[in-house]
Order: C-alpha cells, then sequence, then structure tokens
C-alpha cells in the first residue's frame, strides 16, 4: 500500500490525472502563517457551527522544542461524520506555553477529501477591545458580513458565497436567518436549494452537484466542473478559476511554485535557469546549461547544454 500511495503521490505532483486531495480521506490541510514572535508550539482546535467542539485542543509539535518557521503546514484526519458540516478551526501560536498570536477561519469538511486552509496568526489587538463584531488583521472592528464574519472581537473570517449570504448576530456564516446551508445545498434568496450551477455558485466550482469553495484540490468559476491543481507547480485557484502560483498563473514545467513564487530548481529543470528563474531547455546558444544550473551565453554554439 505504501508504494502503491507513493507513485500516486508522485503521479499527482506531475499533475497525471490523480485526485490528490482524496488520498488522505477526510481531512483537512491547515497552513499558518505570520506571528512575528519565535513561536515553539502551535495549538490546533475546531468547532461546529453550534459552539461544540469538533476536534479537541492538540498541540504540534507535542513537545515544545526548536523555533517555528513563519509557515506551517498541519494534516488533520477527520471523521467522516463530521462530512458536510462548516467548522471554526482555530490556532493559537505559543511561547513558553502561553498564547502570543492566533487566528481562525471557517471550513467546510468534504467526505473522503482533504480540504486546504490558510489561517494568518496575528497578535491581539488593543483596537478591537470590546468589539462585539470582528477583528479586522489591521486591528480594526467591522460589523458583521458575509466577507467579514465573526463576533466578541475574534477575527474576521469570510464566509462561502455558494452556500451563505450573510453573517448571524452570533459571528457564523448564515443564509438569510438561518444558518449556512450543508453540503449540497446552495444559499438563494435567503434559502437552502438543491443544485449546482453558475447561478448559484458563481465564486466556486461544481462537484458532483455541490458547489465547492476554490482551492488547491477544487478549482473553478462560475459553477464550471472542478479539477485539482498540480500542488508541484501551484499553491491555490485564482479568482478566474484557473489555478496559480503566489498571484500569478501556474508555474511552467520545470518550475516548482515554493512560498508564492515560481522557482527554477535543478530536482525539476532538465535544462538551465535562467536570470528570471525561468527553467529553459537549455540548447539555445544565448541560453545554454543542463541539470538546473544556470544559463550562460556561449560564444559560439551550444550543443547538449554545453558551449563548445
Amino acid at each position: 500500500m505504501r508504494a502503491l500511495s507513493g507513485v500516486l503521490l508522485l503521479c499527482c505532483a506531475l499533475g497525471l490525472g490523480c485526485d490528490a486531495s482524496r488520498l488522505n480521506g477526510t481531512a483537512l490541510l491547515v497552513t499558518t502563517q505570520g506571528g512575528l514572535a519565535p513561536l515553539t508550539q502551535l495549538r490546533y482546535q475546531a468547532s461546529d457551527t453550534s459552539g461544540a467542539s469538533a476536534l479537541s485542543p492538540m498541540l504540534r509539535p507535542e513537545a515544545a522544542g526548536t523555533t517555528l518557521s513563519s509557515t506551517n503546514v498541519v494534516r488533520v484526519l477527520l471523521p467522516d461524520t463530521l462530512a458536510g458540516q462548516t467548522l471554526e478551526v482555530s490556532v493559537e501560536g505559543l511561547v513558553a506555553g502561553d498564547a502570543v498570536v492566533s487566528g481562525r477561519a471557517l471550513v467546510h469538511v468534504e467526505a473522503g477529501r482533504e480540504v486546504a486552509l490558510t489561517i494568518l496568526l496575528a497578535p491581539p489587538s488593543s483596537g478591537c477591545a470590546g468589539c462585539t463584531g470582528c477583528c479586522s488583521p489591521s486591528g480594526t472592528c467591522l460589523s458583521p458580513t458575509r466577507t467579514a464574519c465573526g463576533a466578541a472581537g475574534l477575527a474576521c473570517a469570510s464566509c462561502e458565497a455558494a452556500t451563505s449570504d450573510g453573517c448571524g448576530a452570533d459571528g457564523r456564516c448564515a443564509c438569510g436567518v438561518g444558518p449556512a446551508c450543508a453540503a449540497g445545498r446552495q444559499c438563494q434568496g435567503g434559502q437552502c436549494v438543491a443544485g449546482c450551477s453558475a447561478t448559484a455558485c458563481p465564486d466556486g466550482c461544481c462537484a458532483n452537484g455541490v458547489c465547492q469553495a476554490r482551492t488547491l484540490n477544487s478549482c473553478g468559476a462560475a459553477g464550471r466542473t472542478c479539477a485539482s491543481c498540480a500542488p508541484l507547480v501551484s499553491d491555490g485557484c485564482r479568482a478566474d478559476g484557473s489555478c496559480g502560483c503566489g498571484g500569478g498563473p501556474a508555474c511552467g514545467t520545470g518550475q516548482p511554485c515554493l512560498a508564492g513564487a515560481c522557482h527554477c530548481d535543478p530536482s525539476t529543470c532538465e535544462g538551465c535557469c535562467s536570470a528570471a528563474g525561468e527553467c529553459q531547455t537549455g540548447t539555445a546558444k544565448a541560453l545554454c546549461g543542463a541539470g538546473g544550473a544556470t544559463c550562460r551565453a556561449c560564444a559560439r554554439k551550444c550543443r547538449s547544454g554545453a558551449c563548445e
């Protein structure tokens, strides 16, 4: 099984038609970014729309050790019973056991699929003291809306346009006067209705008749059929429904997407890397090289990645 999983992972990384999001079953892939303090641990927990605990607090790493990097990725395996629910995932950054930064995000759990989400960590802001709405990343208290949902001064989160049209008084995503719609239903005119179309799913894509939010594993827009992005060359789904790296399009062949930018990597580029960081064939006189080395300009000609 491990050998087979390795083959599947390789195929997915190369974009050969595998749905990488289904390799780990019902799960969340949580990326945390930010936190100016030298964090040593992260504490993860989640609750459902009623406020009940859906994920008991867990520490990663379990014991404090070396200082963590500014970006951390943790996979959380979930029971299938949580499929179809919207969870509020919160993360606290710890130093010597004390929380110094925190962040949260709302996510819709999908059966048998890993859903990716990113949570920005920030220190508490005095500008949100006594705030009855939600607190923006800049420390401004905002009135709850679909794109800035929250209550009691918690960090603002954006609700999915397909399943909600506003933010309830409890700081949770809502459709009309009720909670956000469940899987397979869309929020239209303040009511949850069945179906998936460009009208019902303007900001996402359709998979098995269900509107999905744009993620690396379910990419598309205007109700088009969802597709998975190759994680080697992309890190998310753009507003137009295409795979992207950072704020631009997906990287080209031989250019892995790292920290939101395309890089020329010797492990993937068979030719040479230009000054702009692009993988070239390495056979041109002005751009000659092989094995991911820096491209050179040849005085005469280039043959098999070497100047003559």
